[in-house]
């Protein structure tokens, strides 16, 4: 599951899918990246993740489940290796959590 959800992830970076949306910043979280030895712009993979809990609430209705705490257990243990994965997480469960209390 989780080289699916990387490989998402990349796919989509790739291709500048986030490049195509005009919402606002959402990439703002309370964890810094100045310590991690993997450094990137993270706010992309965050809007991304965004963006897709807003499609699958809009095409299905429902959400998927991400482990969060497990990738940021992960994270932690590679040295940030997984920074991508963890803020696309981070924005789609922000994203679900804000339609879920509209």
């Amino acid at each position: 599951m989780m080289q699916h959800l990387h490989d998402y992830v990349k796919e989509n970076y790739e291709r500048g899918n986030f490049q195509t949306y005009n919402e606002p910043d959402w990439s703002k979280t309370e964890h810094s990246y100045k310590n991690c030895s993997y450094q990137q712009n993270t706010s992309d993979d965050y809007q991304l993740g965004y963006q897709q809990a807003r499609r699958d609430y809009e095409t299905q209705h429902a959400f998927r489940h991400y482990p969060e705490e497990l990738v940021k257990l992960t994270n932690k243990l590679v040295n940030g290796r997984v920074s991508e994965i963890l803020e696309y997480i981070k924005g789609y469960n922000a994203g679900k959590e804000e339609l879920l209390h509209k």
